[in-house]
């Protein structure tokens, strides 16, 4: 029965102390307590492997922990649900040992993990043999890589950044989200080698390039194939708790501006069913925006409005937040001059829950990096009172339409889909970033003007932006909806 470090020289398997160490020590016995018991320390990189070895089993009808193997017995314990034998010594906090005869015990489960893995060479690939650094996360029966949690989830597989075939790769954004309460266990690899005779750390793996930590504190990205004596130092990590959130707070019912016309229109929004809170929400928020042929738009709908699916509802949410991300803040962003981020953003694929929303977290923050680079370098020059006065007005929406052309061209809807409510929190964060991006965005196109290469044909301007806000409410209200 095996429980504790081991290591692996030479084809044969140690006990052994002091796994982290740069000379790990092989134990000449495998009892705790045997004597004459010897250690014979050995480089890291003349060991092939550290392993750490759990083990499990059943002791009078409870499930037990090997805790240690003595040369009188093993030693088990738990931290509750004591069996009553006379070996049992109680512990405090409930907890409990037992010194008992290995014979007793049943269903006998061990579980191996390395801790300390050495090779002559990088492996590449994505089985269980590749070479691993950064985080892993145990989810289910599979070991991810992950990035860093976010708002209760955590991102996992290689990700935009990472080349599966090539070695795993840290930073990476991940290729799906899951709850972190689906996340059983977590772990970093630390991943040394030797390049050109220095040791070095290994930061980021890209494809057959590697980014490398020099002992001088400098860094260098070398060939893949130049690295050997690779060392993988396995550590693990505490699973990040999710954080504890209160009740959402209850949201407000919509309604339109005091003396809005017509009043019948106001009516149903105000006093309309609550199955109907999406759409209600959603004619709110376009009537603030609307200009006279806009409001007479709402005003022609409401007999469709009437009828609307409730069961659509929740949908109407959500391809109210698909407009406002994948429309409304890819045109702003296109508007103050990154048409390769606006592209990200109205090409990526269509917000119709709560996960495909928060997707998107990453294409908004690199909008927001650039944008706020730019609204830096518009601070340079003089500024007169009218570059104030526009910047207002644009970060407002629209809502001052003498003051800024672009603003009453570009106008601003938010939202918030609701969904099932799982990642509440992570949409609310994203549609969040995605108005501090189009205020961003405003404040550039204020002071530049709009980007002269914009295509208007991708991103509409104008009477067709108020269209296609407008064209929501056909598209949520019809009976394909």
């Amino acid at each position: 029965m095996r429980v504790g470090f081991y290591v692996v020289v030479g084809g044969q398997e140690y006990a052994c102390e002091a796994p982290y160490a740069p000379q790990v020590r092989a134990l000449s016995s495998r009892f705790d307590d045997g004597p004459g018991r010897t250690a014979t320390p050995w480089q890291r990189t003349e060991v092939d492997r550290v392993l750490r070895v759990r083990t499990t089993a059943r002791w009078r009808g409870v499930d037990v922990t090997v805790l240690t193997v003595r040369s009188d017995g093993v030693v088990v314990g738990g931290p509750w649900g004591a069996p009553g034998a006379p070996e049992v010594r109680h512990l405090t906090h409930g907890a409990w040992q037992a010194v008992v005869d290995p014979a007793e015990l049943t269903e006998v489960r061990e579980r191996e993990q390395d801790v300390l893995r050495c090779r002559p060479r990088w492996v590449t690939g994505t089985g269980p043999e590749a070479t691993r650094v950064g985080v892993y996360a145990l989810v289910g029966d599979d070991v991810l890589p992950c990035g860093e949690p976010w708002e209760g989830l955590l991102p996992v597989g290689f990700g935009l950044t990472g080349d599966p075939g090539g070695g795993a790769a840290t930073g990476l954004s991940g290729d799906r989200l899951v709850a972190l309460s689906d996340v059983r266990a977590m772990e970093t690899v630390a991943t040394t080698a030797t390049w050109r005779g220095r040791r070095v750390g290994v930061a980021v793996v890209e494809g057959d390039a590697v980014l490398v930590s020099l002992p001088d504190g400098g860094t260098e990205v070398v060939p893949l194939d130049e690295l050997t004596d690779v060392a993988e130092e396995v550590r693990e990590a505490p699973v990040p708790s999710v954080p504890a959130r209160s009740a959402p707070p209850v949201a407000s019912a919509p309604s339109l501006p005091p003396g809005a016309q017509p009043a019948e229109l106001a009516a149903w929004v105000g006093d309309g069913e609550p199955a109907h809170r999406e759409l209600r929400d959603l004619v709110a928020a376009l009537y603030r925006s609307a200009d006279v042929d806009g409001v007479a738009a709402l005003a022609r709908a409401l007999p469709r409005l009437r009828e609307a699916d409730p069961a659509a509802d929740t949908a109407c949410g959500y391809r109210r937040l698909d407009w406002t991300l994948r429309v409304a803040t890819a045109t702003w962003v296109a508007a103050a001059g990154l048409g390769d981020l606006a592209g990200l953003l109205r090409q990526a694929a269509p917000v119709t829950d709560d996960a495909s929303a928060v997707g998107l977290r990453d294409v908004l923050g690199r909008a927001l990096g650039a944008l706020q680079e730019r609204v830096v370098e518009t601070r340079s020059g003089p500024v007169d009172e009218w570059d104030e006065v526009a910047w207002r007005a644009a970060r407002k929406g629209g809502r001052a339409d003498a003051l800024v052309a672009v603003s009453k061209t570009v106008c601003l809807v938010r939202a918030v889909g609701r969904g099932d409510g799982r990642y509440a929190g992570a949409v609310a964060a994203v549609a969040v970033r995605a108005s501090e991006v189009r205020q961003a965005a405003a404040r550039v196109v204020a002071r530049r003007g709009v980007d002269p290469g914009l295509d208007v044909t991708i991103h509409p301007l104008g009477d067709a932006f108020r269209r296609s806000a407008l064209d929501l409410v056909r598209d949520v209200s019809g009976p394909d909806a």
